[in-house]
């Protein structure tokens, strides 16, 4: 069986609380957050937090978004709306990859269970100059492709990069809500999809 990796997307406070992009029905995720948060931990699985940590000059901000190329701005760097919820707050072993780094050694993300990568663009490979190679050293601990359990806030977007990539990948959908303007064929990347429940009741570790 192949070694399992979560992928945990945008869930920050500016997705979730009053403001310019709270997603509409992101609360009734919560408790689902908490649940894969928790199994995580438990079971000792690596999890990958995807933050948006913008600038306040980005391109992609509008007054007048369209939410599909265009958004209001939010998760201005340095800023609250850039935190966590409580509900995926990850414990203290985490690795930092922040795109305005020198460089980063890569050994470091086998010996951590939380890697935070921080993105300013919509799309991570675009947002963070480390991505790409982030995600080619996950791909070969021990020569043995991961499995990727995604979920979040505009969570198919990575999915799909995972799954363009020739990785498998599950979206846990009642713990993911996609952005509107941005839809997805999940059945055409070849995306499963699948519910806490059933992934819980798997066997994944």
């Amino acid at each position: 069986m192949n070694k399992v990796i979560f992928w945990n997307v945008n869930t920050q406070e500016d997705f979730f609380n009053e403001g310019p992009m709270k997603i509409p029905n992101s609360d009734s995720i919560r408790p689902k957050l908490r649940a894969l948060t928790e199994f995580s931990v438990e079971n000792k699985i690596k999890v990958v937090s995807v933050l948006s940590w913008n600038d306040p000059k980005s391109k992609w901000f509008s007054e007048t978004p369209d939410y599909t190329k265009t958004f209001p701005a939010h998760c201005l760097a340095n800023s609250k709306g850039t935190n966590f919820i409580q509900e995926t707050l990850p414990d203290g072993d985490y690795f930092l990859i922040k795109g305005d780094a020198p460089y980063i050694v890569f050994p470091d993300i086998h010996k951590h269970r939380n890697i935070l990568i921080f993105k300013n663009e919509v799309n991570l490979i675009e947002g963070n100059k480390f991505a790409d190679s982030v995600l080619n050293n996950l791909g070969t601990v021990l020569m043995a492709r991961p499995d990727y359990v995604v979920y979040g806030i505009g969570a198919g977007l990575i999915a799909r990069d995972l799954s363009r990539r020739g990785y498998s990948v599950r979206l846990v959908t009642d713990a993911t809500i996609e952005f509107n303007g941005l839809p997805l064929d999940y059945e055409e990347l070849g995306i499963q999809l699948i519910t806490t429940e059933s992934l819980f009741s798997s066997e994944i570790v």
